[in-house]
């Protein structure tokens, strides 16, 4: 029981912080330390700001890169993991864990529009197929540096993993009590993020850095690194709210960002228990997404549906692709006025009712 609770905080800790470090913190706004090197400035950062074009390229690579990292936690007794790391100019990046015993064989994925974290103890693969965090906060980190709501400084130059990076920190113009510090290690040919470090009033939180990476055409990146992690009797399992945002479609009526696909066909008692509108304020106007969930009381399933913006015509000449996995389904449709509708199915049917429900899909 001890090293199930252990494994699962450690988890959970590494969880945040891997995916604050390469995402932007969703508290930058509020928990930020100042210090001397970030005083308030007047007035607003420029888009042709050095300091903002850095930051810009950091979201988003321009290269191939693979190397391993080191993951410092100083906070709840301290913790430290090493990872094998996968990233590409798309914006993808893949980490295996190596280090420590609790957490080696692990797997997290994260795209700009999925996610997934494969539990190696359990052999439970975590899935959101819909427009993760990463992508708002990273809209909402350049927002509040547009708005001048945070300060963007370059605070040093310094060597890692032998590559030059420039070192950016944040702070807010008005912090709170519970602020903290974050400083960025940047390579400014790439936009590769080099090393991060969290502080406190207290000091130290958390570092991750790089201890070797290779860049560009070095780099064998295979696209398969970056699908969903594959193996026998693994569990999916969708990384839902604990509770529905509506609990039929009826309750939904009129609340949706477009009209769901249904299938006419599903195993014998179940019925849809749950709907989710993903995110809308946040997304993109012509990137909605809908989850449908339908249980029977026993067992469920879950549909990811997502809207494309623009009529695919080359797409409605072909066949549509279709990709399978043990539990995870992909496939697309045609829906009205000539868009497309990408649908995700996770669950456990058998591949006999999986194959009559998508047939059954309008």
């Amino acid at each position: 029981m001890w090293n199930r609770i252990f494994y699962n905080r450690v988890t959970l800790h590494l969880l945040l912080l891997v995916s604050l470090l390469l995402s932007i913190p969703s508290f930058a706004v509020a928990q930020f330390k100042p210090s001397p090197l970030s005083a308030p400035r007047t007035g607003f950062p420029l888009p042709s700001d050095p300091n903002v074009q850095l930051l810009r390229k950091m979201l988003h690579p321009n290269t191939d890169y693979v190397g391993e990292q080191t993951t410092e936690l100083t906070e709840f007794g301290g913790r430290l993991s090493q990872q094998k790391v996968f990233g590409d100019s798309k914006a993808r990046v893949r980490r295996d864990y190596l280090t420590p015993e609790g957490l080696q064989g692990d797997i997290m994925i994260t795209l700009p529009n999925r996610y997934f974290y494969y539990h190696r103890r359990t052999n439970v693969l975590d899935v959101a197929f819909w427009p993760n965090e990463e992508t708002g906060r990273q809209r909402k980190l350049m927002q509040m540096v547009m708005q001048g709501r945070v300060v963007v400084e370059r605070v040093g130059n310094e060597r890692v993993a032998g590559r030059d990076a420039v070192i950016l920190q944040i702070t807010p113009r008005q912090p709170s009590v519970q602020s903290r510090q974050v400083k960025f290690w940047i390579d400014p040919d790439t936009g590769i993020l080099l090393k991060n470090e969290i502080s406190n009033t207290k000091g130290l939180v958390s570092r991750s850095y790089f201890t070797n990476i290779v860049v560009g055409n070095g780099a064998i990146i295979l696209p398969r690194l970056f699908e969903a992690p594959s193996f026998p009797k693994m569990l999916p399992n969708p990384l839902l709210p604990p509770q529905p945002q509506y609990r039929n479609l009826e309750e939904a009526q009129g609340k949706l960002p477009f009209q769901p696909l249904l299938p006419s066909t599903v195993p014998k008692g179940f019925q849809i228990t749950g709907v989710w509108s993903i995110l809308p304020a946040r997304m993109a106007a012509q990137h909605p997404a809908i989850i449908l969930r339908y249980g029977d009381g026993m067992e469920s399933f879950t549909l990811f549906e997502r809207l494309s913006p623009e009529p695919m015509k080359s797409m409605l000449d072909k066949p549509r692709p279709l990709r399978r996995g043990r539990s995870i389904v992909h496939w697309v449709l045609s829906a009205p006025e000539g868009k497309m509708v990408g649908l995700t199915y996770i669950g456990h049917l058998s591949p006999e009712q999986v194959d009559a429900l998508i047939a059954s899909v309008r």
